[in-house]
Protein backbone atom coordinates (compact mmCIF):
# COMPACT_ATOMS: atom_id res chain seq x y z
CA UNK A 1 0.00 0.00 0.00
CA UNK A 2 1.74 3.27 -0.95
CA UNK A 3 0.89 6.01 1.35
CA UNK A 4 1.17 9.70 0.21
CA UNK A 5 0.20 12.55 2.22
CA UNK A 6 -1.73 12.46 5.11
CA UNK A 7 -3.01 15.68 6.87
CA UNK A 8 -4.78 16.34 9.95
CA UNK A 9 -5.72 18.80 12.31
CA UNK A 10 -7.76 19.36 15.56
CA UNK A 11 -10.95 21.01 14.83
CA UNK A 12 -12.14 23.32 17.52
CA UNK A 13 -14.63 22.27 19.62
CA UNK A 14 -13.99 18.83 19.07
CA UNK A 15 -11.62 18.33 21.79
CA UNK A 16 -9.21 14.92 21.04
CA UNK A 17 -10.75 13.89 17.62
CA UNK A 18 -8.86 14.70 14.72
CA UNK A 19 -10.55 15.75 11.41
CA UNK A 20 -8.58 14.20 8.29
CA UNK A 21 -8.27 16.67 5.19
CA UNK A 22 -6.07 14.75 3.17
CA UNK A 23 -4.95 11.51 1.83
CA UNK A 24 -3.77 9.80 -0.82
CA UNK A 25 -3.53 6.17 -1.06
CA UNK A 26 -2.69 4.79 -5.18
CA UNK A 27 -4.04 1.19 -4.59
CA UNK A 28 -7.56 2.82 -3.49
CA UNK A 29 -6.98 5.31 -6.44
CA UNK A 30 -7.11 2.17 -8.72
CA UNK A 31 -9.88 0.38 -7.25
CA UNK A 32 -12.41 2.99 -8.41
CA UNK A 33 -13.26 4.82 -4.88
CA UNK A 34 -11.11 7.86 -6.19
CA UNK A 35 -13.88 10.01 -7.51
CA UNK A 36 -16.92 8.52 -4.98
CA UNK A 37 -17.62 11.17 -2.31
CA UNK A 38 -18.40 10.47 1.41
CA UNK A 39 -21.79 11.92 0.70
CA UNK A 40 -22.74 9.42 -1.84
CA UNK A 41 -22.15 6.70 0.90
CA UNK A 42 -24.23 8.70 3.69
CA UNK A 43 -27.02 8.91 0.88
CA UNK A 44 -27.25 5.60 1.02
CA UNK A 45 -27.62 5.10 4.13
CA UNK A 46 -30.27 5.82 6.77
CA UNK A 47 -29.93 8.78 8.08
CA UNK A 48 -30.60 7.87 11.83
CA UNK A 49 -26.87 7.81 13.29
CA UNK A 50 -26.92 5.11 15.85
CA UNK A 51 -25.30 6.99 19.39
CA UNK A 52 -25.41 6.63 23.06
CA UNK A 53 -24.51 9.43 25.74
CA UNK A 54 -21.46 8.60 27.82
CA UNK A 55 -22.94 8.10 30.86
CA UNK A 56 -24.83 5.02 29.08
CA UNK A 57 -24.14 1.51 30.55
CA UNK A 58 -21.74 -0.47 28.30
CA UNK A 59 -24.69 -3.45 28.34
CA UNK A 60 -26.99 -0.48 27.03
CA UNK A 61 -24.60 -0.10 24.26
CA UNK A 62 -23.90 -3.88 23.98
CA UNK A 63 -27.67 -4.16 23.46
CA UNK A 64 -28.15 -1.43 20.94
CA UNK A 65 -25.35 -2.41 18.63
CA UNK A 66 -27.22 -5.70 18.75
CA UNK A 67 -30.57 -4.47 17.73
CA UNK A 68 -29.49 -2.63 15.04
CA UNK A 69 -26.85 -5.16 13.90
CA UNK A 70 -23.88 -2.58 13.73
CA UNK A 71 -20.25 -2.63 15.04
CA UNK A 72 -20.07 0.73 16.38
CA UNK A 73 -21.98 3.56 18.42
CA UNK A 74 -21.04 7.45 18.33
CA UNK A 75 -20.55 9.04 21.54
CA UNK A 76 -22.62 11.95 21.49
CA UNK A 77 -23.35 14.74 24.14
CA UNK A 78 -26.29 16.69 22.32
CA UNK A 79 -25.48 16.68 18.91
CA UNK A 80 -21.59 16.42 19.50
CA UNK A 81 -19.73 13.97 18.75
CA UNK A 82 -17.55 13.37 21.50
CA UNK A 83 -16.13 9.64 20.67
CA UNK A 84 -17.00 6.81 19.21
CA UNK A 85 -17.82 3.16 21.24
CA UNK A 86 -16.86 0.21 19.18
CA UNK A 87 -16.93 -4.11 19.54
CA UNK A 88 -13.37 -3.44 20.01
CA UNK A 89 -14.12 -1.32 23.08
CA UNK A 90 -15.88 -4.20 24.87
CA UNK A 91 -13.28 -6.63 24.01
CA UNK A 92 -10.20 -5.48 24.78
CA UNK A 93 -11.48 -2.69 27.71
CA UNK A 94 -14.77 -4.67 29.51
CA UNK A 95 -14.45 -8.26 28.93
CA UNK A 96 -10.55 -8.27 28.77
CA UNK A 97 -10.43 -5.93 31.82
CA UNK A 98 -12.95 -8.04 33.65
CA UNK A 99 -15.09 -4.99 33.80
CA UNK A 100 -18.84 -5.45 34.40
CA UNK A 101 -21.08 -4.32 31.87
CA UNK A 102 -24.10 -3.53 34.03
CA UNK A 103 -21.92 -0.75 36.17
CA UNK A 104 -19.05 -0.16 33.70
CA UNK A 105 -20.10 3.83 32.00
CA UNK A 106 -19.15 4.18 28.00
CA UNK A 107 -17.52 6.74 29.05
CA UNK A 108 -14.41 4.64 30.73
CA UNK A 109 -13.61 2.38 28.11
CA UNK A 110 -14.96 4.28 24.99
CA UNK A 111 -12.23 4.83 21.92
CA UNK A 112 -10.49 7.76 22.11
CA UNK A 113 -9.14 9.98 20.14
CA UNK A 114 -11.82 9.64 17.40
CA UNK A 115 -11.22 9.91 13.72
CA UNK A 116 -13.81 11.49 11.93
CA UNK A 117 -14.33 12.62 8.13
CA UNK A 118 -16.01 15.44 6.55
CA UNK A 119 -19.16 14.70 4.34
CA UNK A 120 -17.63 16.08 1.48
CA UNK A 121 -14.11 14.16 1.27
CA UNK A 122 -13.32 11.71 -0.73
CA UNK A 123 -14.26 7.88 0.02
CA UNK A 124 -10.73 6.84 -1.50
CA UNK A 125 -9.22 9.12 1.32
CA UNK A 126 -11.45 7.41 4.30
CA UNK A 127 -10.78 4.07 3.05
CA UNK A 128 -7.29 4.87 3.52
CA UNK A 129 -7.47 6.39 6.72
CA UNK A 130 -9.16 3.40 7.86
CA UNK A 131 -6.38 0.97 6.74
CA UNK A 132 -3.38 2.74 7.94
CA UNK A 133 -5.24 3.50 11.60
CA UNK A 134 -6.63 -0.27 11.25
CA UNK A 135 -9.81 1.17 12.22
CA UNK A 136 -13.66 0.22 10.43
CA UNK A 137 -15.91 3.20 11.56
CA UNK A 138 -15.70 7.12 10.72
CA UNK A 139 -18.31 9.11 11.71
CA UNK A 140 -18.95 12.15 9.32
CA UNK A 141 -18.81 15.74 10.88
CA UNK A 142 -19.98 18.79 9.40
CA UNK A 143 -19.30 22.16 11.06
CA UNK A 144 -18.90 20.63 14.38
CA UNK A 145 -22.16 18.42 14.02
CA UNK A 146 -22.47 14.67 13.58
CA UNK A 147 -24.40 13.94 10.36
CA UNK A 148 -23.01 10.05 9.54
CA UNK A 149 -21.09 7.33 10.10
CA UNK A 150 -19.22 5.44 7.19
CA UNK A 151 -18.19 1.70 7.75
CA UNK A 152 -15.44 0.06 5.90
CA UNK A 153 -18.42 -1.98 4.94
CA UNK A 154 -20.25 0.64 3.06
CA UNK A 155 -17.08 1.23 1.20
CA UNK A 156 -16.44 -2.46 -0.04
CA UNK A 157 -20.01 -2.30 -1.18
CA UNK A 158 -19.79 0.92 -2.76
CA UNK A 159 -16.59 -0.58 -4.81
CA UNK A 160 -18.15 -3.93 -5.48
CA UNK A 161 -21.12 -1.73 -6.66
CA UNK A 162 -18.47 0.54 -8.79
CA UNK A 163 -17.00 -2.94 -10.28
CA UNK A 164 -20.33 -4.46 -11.17
CA UNK A 165 -21.20 -1.59 -13.18
CA UNK A 166 -17.36 -1.39 -14.99
CA UNK A 167 -17.83 -4.56 -15.51
CA UNK A 168 -21.03 -4.47 -17.46
CA UNK A 169 -20.05 -1.10 -19.20
CA UNK A 170 -17.23 -3.37 -20.72
CA UNK A 171 -19.80 -6.29 -21.72
CA UNK A 172 -21.63 -3.73 -23.37
CA UNK A 173 -18.45 -2.14 -25.22
CA UNK A 174 -17.55 -5.41 -26.09
CA UNK A 175 -20.34 -7.48 -26.88
CA UNK A 176 -22.74 -4.67 -28.22
CA UNK A 177 -26.03 -2.68 -26.78
CA UNK A 178 -28.30 -5.11 -26.75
Amino acid sequence: MDVGVLTARKPGGLTGQTLIWAVRIQSFNQGGLAHVHDCDVLAKKDADVASISPESTVLDAADLMNERRIGALCVVEGETLVRVFTERDILNRVVSAKLDPVTTKVADVMTTPVTTCGPNGKTADCAAVMSHKRIRHLPAVEDGKLVGMISSGDLMAMQISEKQSQIEDLYQYLHGRT
